[in-house]
C-alpha cells in the first residue's frame, strides 16, 4: 500500500514537472528580451521586398539591406546568429502575412539556404540615415560607398553657385523624409505602389505651382536652403494629404 503510494506520488510529481517545462518553453528567452531592449540606431520602419536589391552583412546577427538604392539602407537584426553569415550566397526574405513588406517584429524570416535553421526570426528592422549607416559600415570593417559619405553631416546639397535667373522654372521639390503608409482599406501591394507613385507625381506637382509664381515676382536674390526646405516641407504635406484621401494611414 505504501509502496503504491510512493508511486502515485512520484508520477504525480513527474506531471506537474512536465507541465512546468511546457509553460517554461512558450516563454520568450532571456535572449530575445534582450534584443528586444537593445537600442539600435535608426528608426522602426519596413522596407518593399521588391525593392531589396543588395545588402551588407554587419555581423552574424546584423545586416543593412539597400530598398531600393544604396541610400536607403535598413538595418536587419536577426533572432540569433549565423554562423558566417557574410559568406551565405543567395539570402533571402519570407513575408509571412504576405503583405510585401519586411517589418520587425512581425514573423518576418531571413531565409538562409543550407543551413540549420533555415528560417531565421527577424526580431527588428530600422531606417537608417546616411550618417548612421556610415557609422555602422566603418565600425564592421567594411566599405562605405562614396554617396554616403558625400551626404554625412546634412552636405547633401551642394553650394549654391547664386539665386536662380528671375523667370527661370522652379527646380524640383527635394524628396524630403521617406512618407510610411499603412493599407487602412486592405488595399493590394500593387495598388499601393500605384497609389504612392500617383501621390509623388502629384505632390511634386503641386510644389512647382506653388513655386512658379514666387519664382516670377521675385524682385531680389533669395538664399537658395531656406527655399529648398520649404519645398520639401510642401512637397511633404502634399504627399500625405494625397495618401490620407486614398484610405493610408500616413506616418
Amino acid at each position: 500500500m505504501l509502496t503504491r503510494a510512493l508511486r502515485n506520488a512520484s508520477a504525480a510529481a513527474l506531471a506537474v514537472a512536465a507541465i512546468a517545462c511546457a509553460t517554461t518553453g512558450a516563454q520568450p528567452g532571456p535572449h530575445t528580451v534582450a534584443a528586444a531592449q537593445t537600442p539600435l540606431p535608426g528608426k522602426p520602419a519596413c522596407f518593399w521586398l521588391r525593392n531589396v536589391y543588395d545588402w551588407t552583412v554587419l555581423s552574424d546577427s546584423e545586416l543593412i539591406v539597400h530598398a531600393p538604392l544604396t541610400q536607403n539602407g535598413y538595418l536587419v537584426k536577426l533572432f540569433e546568429p549565423v554562423f558566417d553569415l557574410d559568406f551565405h550566397q543567395g539570402l533571402g526574405f519570407e513575408d509571412v502575412e504576405r503583405t510585401g513588406l519586411i517589418c520587425g517584429p512581425n514573423n518576418d524570416y531571413l531565409l538562409v539556404p543550407h543551413y540549420q535553421p533555415r528560417r531565421i526570426p527577424i526580431v527588428a528592422v530600422q531606417q537608417l540615415s546616411n550618417a548612421e549607416q556610415a557609422q555602422l559600415l566603418l565600425a564592421a570593417h567594411k566599405r562605405v560607398p562614396r554617396v554616403l559619405l558625400a551626404q554625412q553631416g546634412g552636405a547633401a546639397t551642394p553650394p549654391s553657385a547664386g539665386p536662380p535667373p528671375i523667370g527661370a522654372p522652379p527646380a524640383a521639390a527635394p524628396m524630403s523624409a521617406e512618407l510610411y503608409a499603412y493599407p487602412k482599406n486592405g488595399q493590394s501591394p500593387e495598388q499601393q505602389a500605384t497609389d504612392k507613385s500617383q501621390c509623388r507625381a502629384w505632390a511634386s506637382g503641386q510644389v512647382a505651382a506653388a513655386a512658379a509664381p514666387a519664382a516670377s515676382g521675385a524682385t531680389g536674390p533669395t538664399p537658395a536652403a531656406p527655399v529648398a526646405a520649404g519645398q520639401g516641407q510642401n512637397y511633404q504635406r502634399a504627399e500625405r494629404a494625397c495618401l490620407e484621401a486614398r484610405g493610408y494611414s500616413v506616418q
